[in-house]
């Protein structure tokens, strides 16, 4: 097996089989003859992932599992607690060396399938809520025809497996890997007023759910944004960002999302779309943020439109609608540079409060597989009738390819990365070089804060107020995401190799903390000569030496750099 492809899992084993935990993945070529990779590390950050809350949370049992083509090797169960001393496991004895077995499936012949003849469910509504995206469907409790239909496209676009149309656990479980895959940053949906909590104060209650007033004209302030929504934008990232579809695009950010009635008066709007029930999204290019109509089309009608389920306008119910980026009328709304998605026309019963989320929590619920569970449906759990999407994902391994550098944006468990190594600060500090801080690392000038003076301060992005009496953790998320594109852009500027994205955040980590000409003015030469030249671990390794003589914060956050590019690991314990 020396020199294979394989891909390296580590699982945390639970009771039930189809409600493991997995906390680390990685595709790597073996290097030796029983030697899978080198220095891999069980975090705190892996520990808190698998953490159930179980009657005994501070230990867990982890198995180790390798992949090539359909033969899958699993080691014996390893126990591990929080206090555990470090075990080396003695050559010849190792924890892994069992038998090797065929990837098998279980198929229950459709006697615990979810399909057209099962019963309303609480479970059947979530799938329909969290597959909107494939198809377009609305939050009931039945399996309709477009259920059905629903199904067989993710079967058949994301799970890359023969399509049934029924849920077994296979289902369930690339449900979850699906909303894993696809993240949500609320802060960009929340409503940019700063005088309410970022999803309104509830104006005109007394028109909720009021079927004698148009939604066009309902004035009611959701309580956040529909689910049926941002999972649908969850589906239209994964058709983007498909490889296959050769589209060159990716989302660049949803620019407007919740929009209050201050907002409103503010701005001299009176739509109400965008209290709840409406996103605007933008979208790159090539790496670029594109303004054209022409593009904006192209997304509407090879994505939105056929994918998605979407309309033009509103001309029916129960359908993602799509703003025209054109007019057919003096009054109507158009989007001209970016997409304009939303659910108003989702009938009064669609649009209950319930439906609604303002936060990741809320927009996500609970594991799917483990709510299949609590509501009884064991046996579909166990099912894995139509093939195992992780084991047979073309999509996948295609997106294990190195990319463009171009082609990719810092993703959102990169951006948390950095966050949780600068940390947010209200108020104006000094770092470690002694120079005026504030927010997420955001430097005001290299100098001390006690000796800014107000035009010095009226220079950066934030105000002489802000520097005296605080900035809000909203507000430095913005100057945050500002300054994450500023050092997308010198990547794209500097890097000419293609990248992983976990290589790509590893290094907008680096610029981040050293500043966005740091590859451009060769202050890393080793790492930089060894990145153009693909020589990616040499590089990686280069990280290692960038902790200004050795400075204690440095050098732990300069190690988690160098294990996410090398091992896609994402840990900002510090």
């Amino acid at each position: 097996m020396k020199g294979k492809k394989v891909k390296v899992k580590i699982w945390e084993e639970d009771n039930i089989k189809w409600t493991h935990d997995m906390i680390f993945e990685k595709d790597c070529i073996l290097i030796g003859d029983n030697n899978y990779l080198n220095n891999v590390q069980l975090t705190k950050q892996m520990f808190d992932k698998a953490n159930d809350g179980g009657s005994d949370s501070a230990k867990q049992d982890y198995f180790i599992e390798v992949i090539h083509n359909d033969t899958s090797v699993k080691s014996a169960v390893m126990p591990v607690s929080v206090d555990a001393e470090r075990t080396r496991v003695e050559s010849g004895d190792s924890a892994t060396m069992v038998e090797k077995t065929k990837l098998k499936t279980k198929n229950c012949g459709g006697k615990y399938c979810i399909d057209k003849n099962s019963p309303p469910s609480e479970l059947i509504r979530e799938i329909n809520i969290r597959l909107a995206g494939f198809g377009g469907n609305v939050p009931t409790d039945k399996f309709t025809d477009r259920t059905e239909k629903m199904i067989k496209q993710f079967q058949r676009d994301y799970m890359k497996v023969p399509e049934t149309g029924k849920v077994c656990g296979n289902v369930l479980k690339a449900i979850d890997e699906f909303q894993s895959k696809f993240t949500i940053d609320f802060t960009e949906i929340k409503c940019k007023c700063k005088k309410c909590t970022g999803f309104g104060t509830g104006k005109y209650g007394e028109e909720k759910q009021k079927s004698n007033i148009a939604e066009l004209n309902r004035k009611y302030e959701y309580p956040g944004v529909h689910r049926s929504l941002l999972w649908g934008f969850r589906a239209l990232n994964f058709y983007i960002s498909n490889k296959e579809k050769n589209l060159n695009y990716t989302i660049k950010c949803i620019f407007s999302g919740y929009r209050c009635w201050n907002d409103n008066l503010a701005n001299n709007r009176n739509s109400t779309n965008h209290m709840g029930k409406a996103i605007d999204i933008h979208f790159n290019k090539n790496g670029q943020r594109t303004q054209s109509i022409e593009d904006m089309e192209k997304i509407r009608d090879k994505v939105i439109i056929p994918h998605m389920g979407g309309q033009l306008r509103w001309g029916k119910n129960d359908k993602f609608s799509v703003e025209p980026t054109r007019k057919a009328h003096k009054k109507e709304f158009i989007a001209t540079t970016w997409i304009h998605l939303d659910v108003r026309q989702f009938q009064i019963g669609y649009l209950e409060d319930k439906y609604f989320a303002k936060d990741t929590a809320k927009l996500n619920g609970k594991n799917i597989v483990a709510l299949a569970m609590e509501l009884g449906f064991n046996n579909t759990c166990s099912c894995m009738g139509t093939g195992n999407s992780s084991t047979t994902d073309k999509a996948n391994e295609i997106k294990n390819d190195r990319v463009d550098p171009k082609t990719l944006v810092t993703s959102q468990r990169g951006k948390d990365f950095i966050k949780d190594w600068e940390k947010y600060h209200k108020m104006p500090y000094n770092d470690s070089e002694g120079y005026a801080t504030i927010g997420y690392g955001y430097l005001l000038a290299y100098k001390s804060y006690k000796n800014l003076t107000k035009s010095e301060v009226e220079k950066t992005d934030i105000t002489w107020k802000e520097f005296k009496e605080g900035i809000t953790k909203e507000r430095a998320l913005e100057i945050f995401e500002d300054k994450v594109k500023k050092y997308e852009k010198a990547m794209y500027r500097d890097v000419t190799v293609k990248l992983y994205q976990h290589e790509f955040d590893a290094l907008v980590s680096l610029l981040f903390n050293c500043g966005p000409d740091f590859l451009k003015n060769r202050k890393a030469p080793k790492l930089y000569n060894s990145l153009l030249n693909e020589k990616y671990e040499d590089a990686a390794n280069e990280f290692l030496d960038i902790t200004n003589d050795g400075t204690g914060g440095l050098i732990k956050r300069r190690k988690a750099e160098n294990d996410m590019f090398l091992n896609n690991n994402y840990d900002s314990t510090n």
